[in-house]
């Protein structure tokens, strides 16, 4: 009986370490983006709004400025090239989370006859942060059961559908590529949302006849249906998006269907590409149509409005319950701050100052400048009227991202004083072309061997609420301007 006895305490002590380890394993071995990205979503179990859609959504609508703004708790769920299927299988799993007021789905994909994106890194970044749960299991039996699931042998699809629900199996092997973000990952201080300091010019196409409407009742557009009538069964608010594109005829014929749909259910639809709202010469970050911080800012800033204007959603910032939040959305500005010092081309960095908590003062010391349509409408997309200037060197002032400009034609090679938005700014030139700047009689910043007296353009950024120094940097002329 003894030897039973401790045989079976063995294999029970061996099946728990082997479990644990298990366990460990599993959590250790996975691929850190979908928790980078998601699991502060369970941080918490009250959001007012939820965002789901593709990337674009993902990359378009910023919960953090949502909240500084309009104290809209809201959490970006969208996932990169996810068709309305696997939007509507994300919503589920949330669904067993947090029961919001409203929610924004974007219609981008809504022509696409699959249920999920062929690159599996695309499914593991909306589901692996979610635990195994009911929703989940019907998510990958659902998913993973499409013509392209269909068509591979039955082992791999059994293979498939098993790594979503315990990535272990596909992740057991990275033992070689761990790193330090596997053991302290840093998760996401954007709320789901991702950004990118990029600035590709769009072209916009031009509005001609359509041949045709989207009339099918595509897989997507099914899953549509069961979103919006998820969230009517639930009393959830659903407003309908089609964000801002190069509007192709096939965006059209997406864009198009969704009124009839909106129409059907009573719910609210703004389609994007009827509004103008963004810049296509500066608010992009690739040809594949996702908004830059830019734009997504402006496109941010109109469905709050809209929100506020067309729903019953409490502005939370004085609430205690979410006190937390402001302590984020400072976390959040830090690392916008952190990225914008560390850009070293001029149109990344202009594009970055659209931040409203910024006051810029840019000094222009090589008209080669105003040549360059870049940067032309990168000055533009901050309210600097560049034909009223004298396109020649000179200081311009910008406040709260354009809310305020002021522009001083100056030769710098003398010293200047002016009454600014900033007070009286005077220019002290020193030895061997070095010079400082007071403000109201206070130094300043200055202009030392170190910062390159000679630079083409020269940009100090405060914080428009403390006046403090964010960044002091300059840009010289080489194929680019990028920083000396």
């Amino acid at each position: 009986m003894k030897c039973v006895m401790k045989r079976t305490i063995g294999c029970i002590v061996t099946i728990a370490l082997t479990a644990a380890l298990l366990w460990y394993s599993t959590g250790l071995l996975e691929r850190k983006e979908s928790d980078v990205k998601n699991a502060p979503f369970f941080e918490q179990e009250e959001y007012d709004v939820l965002l789901f859609g593709t990337s674009r959504m993902g990359y378009g609508v910023y919960p953090m400025e949502l909240w500084n703004d309009y104290g809209i708790v809201s959490y970006n769920l969208a996932g990169h090239g996810n068709p309305m299927a696997t939007t509507y299988w994300t919503m589920e799993n949330a669904f067993d989370y947090t029961t919001p007021k409203l929610v924004v789905i974007d219609c981008y994909l809504l022509s696409s006859e699959v249920k999920t994106h062929s690159a599996s890194s695309s499914i593991h970044l909306s589901f692996d942060a979610f635990p195994l749960s009911r929703n989940k299991i019907a998510a990958v039996r659902d998913l993973l059961d499409d013509d392209d699931a269909q068509n591979r042998e039955a082992v791999q699809d059994k293979k498939t559908r098993s790594e979503v629900l315990w990535d272990y199996v596909i992740y057991h092997s990275r033992w070689n590529d761990l790193g330090k973000e596997d053991f302290e990952p840093e998760y996401s201080k954007e709320k789901g949302a991702e950004h990118y300091a990029r600035v590709i010019p769009i072209e916009k196409m031009e509005q001609t006849p359509m041949e045709r409407s989207l009339e099918e009742e595509t897989v997507s557009i099914q899953y549509l249906r069961k979103m919006i009538e998820e969230c009517q069964d639930r009393g959830i608010a659903v407003l309908l998006t089609y964000l801002p594109s190069s509007a192709d005829e096939l965006n059209r014929q997406e864009a198009d269907r969704v009124y009839d749909i909106a129409s059907q259910y009573g719910v609210d639809y703004i389609n994007f590409l009827k509004e103008d709202v963004v810049n296509y010469a500066t608010d992009y970050c690739d040809t594949d149509c996702h908004l830059n911080v830019s734009g997504a800012g402006k496109i941010t800033d109109y469905i709050g409005q809209y929100i506020v204007e067309h729903y019953d959603i409490p502005d939370q910032r004085e609430n205690e319950a979410y006190k937390k939040w402001h302590d984020d959305y400072r976390d959040y500005q830090n690392s916008l701050r952190d990225e914008l010092r560390s850009l070293e081309s001029l149109d990344k960095y202009l594009m970055m100052l659209s931040n409203e908590h910024y006051t810029t003062l840019i000094e222009i010391h090589n008209p080669k400048l105003w040549a360059d349509d870049m940067y032309c409408n990168l000055l533009t997309n901050l309210k600097v009227d560049s034909d009223q200037s004298t396109r020649d060197t000179g200081v311009l002032i910008v406040q709260e991202a354009g809310k305020q400009v002021e522009w001083y034609a100056q030769s710098f090679d003398t010293q200047q004083s002016v009454e600014s938005l900033l007070g009286r700014l005077d220019w002290t030139e020193e030895e061997e072309g070095s010079y400082q700047v007071y403000r109201d009689g206070e130094l300043f910043y200055e202009v030392t061997e170190e910062y390159h007296p000679s630079a083409d353009v020269r940009i100090v950024v405060l914080d428009k609420d403390t006046m403090e120094i964010v960044d002091h940097t300059y840009f010289t002329f080489q194929s680019e301007l990028k920083r000396g």
